[in-house]
């Protein structure tokens, strides 16, 4: 039982790894803002076409098979909204 459990621990690590590296590139390319003291982005107004430009080059920066996974360009630009509400 304990190696099952090493097992499934080593296969995590592995798809963080992953996957850490594309959030990592996808934020590069969507250029967005650092965060700022207490881990909060600053609050900034963001326009539909700055939104817009932002989504492309994250939908750029990601593998398409991850963009299906989040259910298509729509369901990027759910979690960035919601992403956005959570620092609020």
């Amino acid at each position: 039982m304990l190696c099952r459990g090493v097992n499934e621990v080593a296969a995590l690590v592995e798809a963080y790894r992953h996957y850490s590296k594309y959030a990592t590139q996808a934020i590069k390319a969507a250029n967005l803002p650092k965060m700022g003291k207490g881990g909060k982005i600053p609050d900034m107004p963001i326009n539909p076409r700055h939104m817009q430009q932002t989504l492309q080059r994250m939908g750029n920066a990601l593998p398409p098979q991850l963009i299906k996974q989040m259910g298509g360009m729509g369901g990027l630009q759910q979690l960035m909204k919601s992403m956005e509400s959570m620092g609020k």
